[in-house]
C-alpha cells in the first residue's frame, strides 16, 4: 500500500482495500459540482468538499469498519441537512423542507450517541423528575340573599374541616399516605 492508501486506511479504520474503494466513492457521490479537467481529459470531484467530507470522517477516528460506517453516514446526514436547511431559509414556506431537516438534525444527535457507544464513551445523562403534591380545595358557594346579606359566602374551606374531612381533600389518610381517588371518593361518601 502506498502512503496515500494507508492515510485512507487509518481514516476509515480498515486495512481493506475494497472497504477503502467503496467508501471513497461514496463519499464522492456526496460532494457536488464535478468539473471537467481538460489537461488530463477526465470529471474531477470538488476537491474542497472532498477533502472536507474525508477530514469529517477522519476526526470520528473511526477503529473499524462498523464504526467507518456511521461516519460517513453522519457525513451523509449532515450535508443533507445543511442542504436541506439553506433551502428552508431561503424558502420559508416550504414547511416539509424545514420538518425533514428538523428531523435530520435529531439524527444526527443520535449518530453522535451512537458513535459515543461503539467507543465506549457513552454520555452520561441525568435526568432528574421533580414530583410535588398538589392539593386542591373545594369549595361551595350557596347565595345567601335575603335577610340582610347579599352576595356569595363559601360553604366550607378546608381550614374549618377537621382532621378525617381535610385527609379526604388533600388524597391522604390519616397516617399521611397518598389515597387512591376512587378511596377517597369512598371514604368521603362523594
Amino acid at each position: 500500500m502506498d502512503l496515500w492508501t494507508l492515510q485512507l486506511a487509518d481514516a476509515f479504520g480498515t486495512r481493506s482495500q475494497a472497504v477503502i474503494t467503496t467508501f471513497m466513492t461514496q463519499l464522492e457521490a456526496l460532494t457536488s459540482g464535478k468539473t471537467w479537467d481538460e489537461q488530463s481529459k477526465q470529471w474531477r470531484v470538488n476537491e474542497t468538499q472532498f477533502s472536507a467530507v474525508l477530514a469529517i470522517v477522519n476526526s470520528l477516528k473511526p477503529r473499524n469498519e462498523m464504526e467507518a460506517c456511521l461516519a460517513a453516514q453522519m457525513v451523509a446526514v449532515h450535508m443533507m441537512q445543511m442542504a436541506l436547511s439553506a433551502h428552508a431559509l431561503k424558502y420559508p414556506q416550504d414547511v416539509k423542507t424545514a420538518a425533514v431537516g428538523g428531523k435530520l438534525a435529531r439524527t444526527f444527535t443520535g449518530q453522535i450517541d451512537a458513535m459515543q457507544g461503539l467507543k465506549g464513551k457513552r454520555r452520561s445523562i441525568k435526568q432528574t423528575i421533580t414530583v410535588r403534591k398538589e392539593t386542591q380545595q373545594h369549595v361551595h358557594y350557596h347565595d345567601h340573599r335575603g335577610a340582610g346579606q347579599s352576595g356569595r359566602r363559601p360553604h366550607a374551606t378546608q381550614e374549618g374541616l377537621g382532621a378525617a374531612d381535610r385527609s379526604a381533600l388533600s388524597g391522604e389518610d390519616e397516617s399521611g399516605r397518598v389515597v387512591p381517588f376512587a378511596g377517597r371518593s369512598r371514604e368521603a361518601g362523594v
